[in-house]
């Protein structure tokens, strides 16, 4: 039996989804993930107190390395590896503080899911995240996710801006631990 063209139409319009869901459903587009956002903050938390733990134990190493090089007449060379050991002391610090970030993040989380916009209460955490996750995120893997899930919430203009001007944005203590001058 022959159809009538209108009779197929109807058909296969019955089977295909609609435009705009087809749209949803085969979006290749990443969106905010907010389980994956609160899992790696939890686990950013704990590999901070890792690496702050890690940090420790090697200056004590190089402490006693430069006491060798100074014991053995050298000091030129134990004054450079005193130099790297402020520097460490100061990524150590650097860490602690960024711990404390994600904490009060993590604990004010429901704002973070919430709001579209980052309320006051929350900036300086979340723009101190978003620039250590640009600064840091090849050491840190779980600080590059979540500036990767940061960026997909607030927008790649908002992460340019607080990368671009750390100074107006950024805890002051851990821009000053962080530069490299």
């Amino acid at each position: 039996r022959k159809q009538s063209e209108s009779e197929c139409r109807h058909r296969n319009e019955r089977f295909r989804p609609s435009e705009r869901a087809a749209g949803r459903m085969w979006s290749s587009a990443p969106k905010f993930d907010s389980n994956k956002c609160k899992v790696h903050l939890k686990m950013l938390i704990n590999r901070f107190k890792l690496l702050e733990a890690k940090k420790a134990n090697l200056n004590k190493q190089a402490h006693r390395a430069v006491a060798t090089l100074l014991s053995n007449g050298k000091p030129d060379s134990a004054r450079i590896q005193v130099e790297h050991i402020i520097r460490e002391d100061f990524v150590i610090e650097a860490y602690e503080i960024l711990r404390q970030h994600a904490e009060l993040m993590l604990a004010r989380y429901n704002v973070v899911v919430s709001e579209a916009e980052p309320r006051r209460e929350i900036q300086e955490s979340l723009c101190t995240l978003i620039y250590a996750g640009w600064l840091l995120g090849a050491e840190v893997s779980e600080l590059k996710v979540l500036l990767d899930q940061l960026q997909l919430k607030y927008g790649k203009p908002f992460v340019d801006e607080v990368t671009r001007n750390a100074q107006k944005y950024i805890n002051p203590k851990v821009l000053h631990k962080l530069n490299y001058d």
